[in-house]
């Protein structure tokens, strides 16, 4: 573990929540976040060096051979001004529910979600390569729901899908030993399921 030797965040996040009419509620966010390396002399590029000619990437830095005790024996390589890790630029989120009151007192309510992240890089090292890049594309997931509840939410059924575009996304990289792959791991694919709810209300005498 190595500490950045200097970075820079800055940004701006706005979260929402509004009934636009009757029955209706619309929430979400919007973030804007700039992230830059200003200083790191001693990165080490040390990602899949013997792998990057074979799919087109840009070559690692050669070793560096001078006085510096810090430098030595790493493949320097000049990240000031690339992204932070796990910092993508862009996000932002839309989500719209909205109750529709039945003739015999239960609730119907609907539900659908979007969110948006642009890419994010896992490494400061921030290689832009199909194969061999230490990132996750942008993408969008969608989900959406509907709910039943029965008077004053003594009970309610629901019905729900998360990641319905059933995007591939990394939370985390890291590198193989050997033969040119990465260790990925994911957030969940597409999902269905339904979910019930009992609430057991007392009532506080006076």
């Amino acid at each position: 573990t190595e500490n950045i030797g200097n970075s820079r965040i800055q940004g701006l996040e706005i979260e929402y929540k509004v009934r636009p009419w009757v029955g209706g509620s619309l929430s979400g966010y919007a973030s804007v976040l700039d992230s830059k390396v200003l200083a790191y002399p001693t990165y080490d590029d040390n990602w899949m060096c013997g792998h990057r000619q074979e799919f087109g990437a840009e070559a690692c830095a050669p070793l560096y051979l001078g006085t510096d005790p810090a430098k030595r024996g790493r493949a320097i390589r000049d990240v000031v001004g690339n992204q932070l890790p796990m910092a993508p630029k862009y996000s932002y989120a839309i989500n719209y529910s909205h109750d529709f009151e039945l003739d015999n007192g239960w609730i119907l309510t609907p539900s659908i979600g979007m969110r948006y992240q642009s890419r994010m890089y896992f490494t400061v090292r921030n290689l832009d390569n199909r194969v061999l890049g230490d990132y996750q594309d942008a993408y969008t997931n969608w989900s959406a729901a509907v709910k039943l509840a029965g008077q004053d939410d003594k009970w309610n059924v629901e019905l729900w899908g998360t990641n319905l575009s059933n995007n591939i996304v990394k939370n985390w990289m890291g590198q193989g030993n050997a033969g040119g792959y990465t260790f990925n791991s994911y957030n969940p694919p597409r999902m269905f399921g339904q979910r019930a709810t009992k609430n057991n209300y007392d009532n506080v005498g006076g």
